[in-house]
């Protein structure tokens, strides 16, 4: 492909040298000789700005907003340059997403468990699938750690080429909103768009409730005609999706409302702590099931996954089948296993106050003695939801361990303080910033029959302290502490729960 061939995608008839294309890039730090150098505007630096790095390093041309003079290489001027930069990444990658289905899954909670078991059916179908994601980025049987929920827009792109170039018919991915804000995703060409649901969360981002739901928005609203756009029957966000796509919609949920009307809906016959018993409901077609997953939101994710597997083609039996043998997603009411007699320890990534809630009411009955939660609240974030996470843990925990989470740049027990203004009963809540700690007196307080969540980092490998990132796995440190408290010699010395 020659230049000219390229910018006809963005910016038809421009005036560019006729040289080979080679690379699209959106760094000035990675331009090679050569390359096309998008400057885009960021949220606090202008990719313009950094226009004359990229030539010293060999850019035969630069994509802006605006002129950009004394270059010495020729500017293309476009209205979007971050749309630009996507749509040139997807053709200098071969149109990637025209040779694999690429299904997004949006909404505030539940993403990841979502696009984990829509792989997972789709794997067990026998359709070789990709997945990007939170936890981890998985192309061509290659795993590697994610550092974002949604990669930058070469990188997605490339992914996509990866992905063709494995034999993959899929790619599941979460689309954050970050990334669509930013436009992360532009130039995919979305086969399936699917919606969890939307509360408060990234605030301190995207400024209100409103703008965050629109950057949520964008993904439907730019799907193709006739492309299956999947709804959350239960949220009330999904009206306004469904008035404004142009897709084919396809709604899913679990209560009783969800069973008379939905494409795909549920009944939740039995709840336990190893998982819960469903009546599947897929276009007419009933599936006594067992889920390997806790709670009702977590059907609820599974019924996105099966509506999403079932417009891609997957029968109801089939993605039946690939739940009951799902397996669990790491760091989501994940199970830390314990010695005999040891109490019921979950790690979760719940960290907004819908997603919190969830979690807490869902266990809460389902605890045959006391239910014990650590939790904290993040820094530098949307500090409106403190006080409210704070509310919903005192309100369902009989004990509450308020500690650290990720706190940044913040003093801990400023946040501390912030959280403790929603409860009640402050003076009942176990506050401490040193979140081991935390977790060691909840893991030697706690009996036999009691569960203890510790809520907010979930996968998380780090604790976020200042600059720096510490290690701390919140898995690792229970598993430790969980050994070392209960194990048979540490049991029999242990002091009764009573006097502790």
């Amino acid at each position: 492909m020659r230049l000219p061939q390229l910018i006809d995608v963005v910016a038809p008839g421009a005036p560019v040298p006729d040289l080979p294309a080679r690379q699209v890039v959106g760094d000035s730090r990675s331009v090679c000789p050569g390359d096309v150098f998008v400057a885009v505007p960021g949220t606090a630096v202008d990719g313009a700005d950094f226009a004359p790095q990229a030539v010293e390093r060999g850019a035969a041309l630069v994509v802006a907003q605006r002129p950009l003079f004394g270059l010495g290489v020729p500017t293309v001027v476009v209205p979007d340059a971050a749309l630009a930069l996507g749509l040139l990444a997807h053709e200098v990658a071969g149109r990637p997403s025209e040779r694999v289905r690429v299904t997004g899954v949006t909404g505030t909670n539940g993403k990841t468990t979502t696009t984990f078991l829509l792989h997972w059916i789709l794997e067990a179908s026998g359709r070789p699938a990709s997945l990007l994601g939170t936890i981890r980025n998985q192309v061509g049987g290659r795993r590697t750690q994610a550092t974002q929920t949604t990669p930058d827009c070469v990188s997605l792109h490339r992914a996509l080429a990866d992905s063709a170039a494995a034999g993959a018919n899929d790619l599941v991915m979460e689309v954050s909103s970050h990334a669509l804000d930013q436009r992360r995703a532009a130039g995919v060409d979305f086969a399936c768009a699917v919606f969890t649901n939307l509360s408060r969360d990234h605030l301190d981002y995207h400024g209100s409730l409103e703008a965050y739901g629109a950057a949520k928005a964008r993904l439907f609203h730019e799907l193709a005609p006739g492309r299956p756009c999947v709804l959350n029957a239960a949220d009330p966000f999904s009206a306004q999706l469904s008035a404004r796509t142009p897709g084919r919609v396809v709604t899913y949920g679990w209560d009783r409302r969800a069973w008379a009307r939905a494409d795909v809906a549920a009944r939740v016959v039995d709840e336990r702590l190893v998982g819960t018993r469903i009546q599947l409901r897929i276009a007419g077609r009933e599936l006594p099931l067992f889920l390997p997953l806790v709670g009702p939101f977590n059907v609820e994710n599974a019924l996105a996954a099966a509506a999403a597997a079932w417009t891609l083609g997957v029968e109801a039996e089939a993605i039946g089948h690939a739940l009951e043998a799902s397996q669990g997603v790491p760091g989501r009411l994940e199970r830390i296993p314990g010695p005999p007699d040891s109490p019921t320890v979950l790690v979760d990534y719940a960290h907004t106050p819908d997603a919190l809630t969830r979690v807490v009411e869902t266990l809460r009955p389902l605890a045959r003695g006391r239910f014990l939660v650590v939790f904290g609240c993040g820094g530098d974030r949307d500090r409106g939801k403190r006080p409210l996470m704070g509310r919903a843990v005192e309100r369902a925990a009989d004990l509450a361990l308020l500690t650290s989470d990720n706190p940044r740049s913040e003093d801990p027990q400023a946040i501390i303080d912030e959280v403790l203004a929603g409860c009640v009963r402050p003076d009942e809540v176990a506050a401490d910033p040193d979140r081991r700690r935390s977790i060691r007196v909840a893991l030697e307080v706690a009996g036999p029959d009691d569960v203890v969540l510790i809520a907010g980092k979930g996968h998380e490998q780090g604790q976020i302290v200042g600059d720096q990132t510490l290690p701390f796995d919140d898995r690792q440190v229970a598993r430790e502490l969980l050994h070392r408290i209960w194990s048979p010699r540490s049991s029999s010395l242990r002091r009764p729960r009573d006097a502790a």
